[in-house]
């Protein structure tokens, strides 16, 4: 079986073999092959060095124990701050999450900065017009 070779993609790989109700014995022989790189003795060696699937179990655990870690810091997070923002006579729900959290951040860092951008193209354009008229009007 070949899927990313990190937490999230072993508990891919272990969940797809539950969803197919793959029997314990037969989960026992299962291998896995990790591709990092896709030239081809790359893959050969990969093949040639078969794992057991057995020996990932602890990634498929952690992977397991961070998604639920996430599930109750977001439901706890998000009634927290929703219930200080109705204190604060916000009318409506504020949804927190660590992964949501995050990329939220992101993209108010990159608006932040194209804002940034902005200005700075607006100011620069507003120099080159004081130049120009400086000049017409020789002040």
């Amino acid at each position: 079986m070949q899927g990313d070779p990190d937490r999230e993609g072993q508990l891919l790989v272990d969940e797809l073999f539950s969803y197919l109700n793959v029997s314990s014995e037969k989960r026992q022989q299962i291998q896995r092959c990790l591709v990092s790189d896709l030239n081809p003795n790359a893959v050969k060696r990969s093949i040639e060095r078969l794992q057991n699937n057995k020996d990932f179990v602890p990634l498929a655990t952690s992977a397991l124990a961070r998604a639920r870690a996430d599930w109750l810091y977001g439901i706890n997070m998000s009634r927290a701050y929703t219930i200080q923002g109705q204190w604060a006579g916000y009318k409506g729900v504020l949804s927190v999450g660590r992964v949501q959290t995050l990329f939220l951040g992101l993209i108010v860092r990159a608006r932040s900065q194209k804002l940034k951008i902005l200005c700075l193209k607006i100011i620069l354009k507003c120099l080159h017009i004081f130049m120009i008229l400086k000049q017409i009007f020789a002040f």
